[in-house]
């Protein structure tokens, strides 16, 4: 298999002598010996040099080993793990740009060893209800030298509209909190008079990190304010 280096590993005891003389005692030490690929990379029938072996035995002086010859092998491809990354949004907002992750690089390697993309697609859309949906994943455009693939799925949590968890007013200072998504951004925006139609936006956006968002405004002299709250992906 790919490992990204010309390494080979022979089974020296298929290996046998041949052209020792009847009564001569000769045998084959393989021991230390290494095996070499003439490429690293995948492909049939490839070439394997062997070095390292040597003769023992009390008639070894009387001979000299001749270089293995005509053995080829097979380097036979990776396996990269391709799995879709799992992602959160609100409801009533577009399914995110999805991306995969990718385990299984040899040698030190990285994406760079691969072109195009693959394919990924949830199984949501932007008026599904809340729950989970499947991303799938398979190969697209995806390719690699010396890699073959496996694909994971991946999962899209749709999340209903965020309630207030909280509304506190201490010495004249509104505090609202509410839950978020990591890496959504959210807007509070208040008014003190529904027939106006401009909302004053309270500083922001603030992007989620996935735990709640606390939100403050002093009321002012105004004996009421109303608040909405903007979500963008």
């Amino acid at each position: 298999m790919y490992d990204g280096t010309t390494a080979a590993t022979i089974n020296s005891s298929n290996v046998v002598l041949a052209g020792v003389l009847g009564g001569d005692t000769v045998t084959l030490s393989s021991g230390g010996y290494t095996a070499n690929f003439a490429s690293s990379y995948v492909g049939t029938d490839i070439v394997v040099t062997v070095n390292g072996m040597s003769l023992s035995g009390a008639n070894a002086a009387d001979y000299t080993l001749a270089p293995l010859s005509g053995l080829t092998a097979n380097i036979t491809p990776a396996t990269l793990t391709v799995t879709a990354v799992d992602y959160s949004r609100t409801y009533g907002l577009p399914n995110p740009q999805l991306t995969a992750s990718y385990s299984g690089f040899v040698s030190g390697e990285g994406t760079n060893v691969l072109t195009g993309n693959p394919s990924l697609n949830a199984g949501a859309t932007i008026d599904s209800v809340p729950g989970s949906y499947d991303i799938s994943a398979s190969v697209g455009t995806l390719s690699a030298s010396n890699y073959n693939f496996a694909f994971v799925d991946g999962t899209l949590t749709v999340v209903a509209l965020p309630q207030l968890s909280s509304v506190v007013l201490s010495n004249n200072q509104l505090s609202l909190a509410w839950p978020t998504i990591a890496g959504q951004s959210y807007q509070l925006e208040y008014s003190t008079n529904l027939s106006e139609p401009t909302w004053t936006p309270l500083p922001g956006p603030i992007v989620g990190t996935g735990n709640p968002i606390i939100a403050t405004n002093s009321l002012g002299v105004f004996p009421q304010q109303f608040f909405r709250l903007s979500i963008s992906p």
